[in-house]
């Protein structure tokens, strides 16, 4: 089981695209019950915050991982602007997606 987080952590140190860190983010999250029983998810957190400023800084964006990262974190590890960071980023996603869908439906509309 220690193979599958370390192999997480070294994918997540790694440059790769926003559907990679999705799958990551979602493996993590189908054992964590056994990365908190063996006191994982300090690290987790951290690799996950470190990987989200990589990919931020080469334009890429995960919503999957911003969501999972704030789920592990829960308050405990994250210093509080990171962790302030990492809210913002997901309400400025939260309200792009609404602006992009509005827009969307009144271009259907028009079409219709």
């Amino acid at each position: 089981m220690t193979f599958r987080l370390q192999l997480s952590l070294g994918v997540l140190e790694r440059p790769c695209q926003s559907e990679c860190l999705t799958v990551v983010a979602e493996m993590l999250r189908r054992y964590s019950p056994i990365w908190a029983g063996v006191g994982a998810l300090r690290d987790i957190t951290l690799a996950l915050y470190a990987a989200n400023q990589s990919c931020k800084s080469r334009g890429i964006h995960c919503r999957a991982l911003l969501g999972f990262l704030l789920e592990v974190d829960a308050g405990r590890y994250l210093e509080p602007s990171a962790r302030k960071n990492v809210e913002v980023e997901i309400a400025s996603y939260a309200q792009v997606s609404h602006c992009f869908l509005r827009s969307v439906r009144s271009i259907f509309i028009q079409v219709v």
